[in-house]
């Protein structure tokens, strides 16, 4: 009938999660992005350190086997070891990328720093050259992870009020460069100390 209304189509009304409120969204970047800068500068650090003890290191263990001390058998080494920590950083990327998108990216960074953080730890039992490439591949794995999934976190979390959207990724990279400089810059400051005293 032309006069009378008919029954309405009602759709059911969608739930929607109250917004959360400013500061603690504010409080939830501050600590992803506290992580995410911690992470790379103990990266930077790690990555730092790592040559200033592995040619002492692959002396020692030359002399150990009674092998005459050549600097062909340390390069050859520190060029594998080098390799297999580029590898495993890519890797890393891959592996804890997926991860993070099936268990979540807080879970898989977590996971991966504590397995880059494990295997730099097990570099001191090391015995044997390929000792220290086993373990630097696997820990690689770990700091190729937390790279990758720092990047995502930060990205994800929100947007930084003094950055424009289009200008995040650069400023990412240079905060990242800037802080693995930082750790570089630490381990060779406390090798300076250490051999001046």
């Amino acid at each position: 009938m032309p006069g009378s209304a008919g029954p309405l189509l009602t759709l059911p009304r969608m739930q929607t999660s109250p917004s959360p409120r400013p500061e603690a969204s504010n409080r939830r970047l501050v600590a992803v992005l506290t992580t995410a800068f911690l992470g790379w500068m103990f990266d930077g650090l790690e990555m730092g350190i790592f040559p200033l003890i592995a040619r002492p290191a692959l002396q020692q263990m030359q002399a150990q086997h009674g092998l005459l001390a050549s600097d062909a058998f340390v390069g050859a080494w520190m060029g594998y070891v080098t390799a297999a920590f580029l590898l495993g950083a890519a890797a890393g990327g891959v592996v804890f990328g997926w991860l993070g998108d099936r268990i979540g990216r807080v879970r898989a960074m977590a996971l991966s720093i504590l397995c880059y953080s494990l295997f730099t730890g097990l570099v001191y039992f090391a015995t044997e050259p390929w000792h220290l490439l086993v373990t630097r591949f696997i820990a690689a794995l770990g700091m190729g992870g937390e790279w990758a999934l720092a990047v995502a976190l930060v990205m994800a979390t929100g947007r930084l009020a003094f950055v424009p959207a289009r200008s995040l990724p650069e400023v990412e990279i240079l905060t990242t460069l800037a802080l693995d400089a930082v750790g570089r810059a630490l381990a060779v400051c406390g090798d300076d100390e250490r051999v001046s005293t």
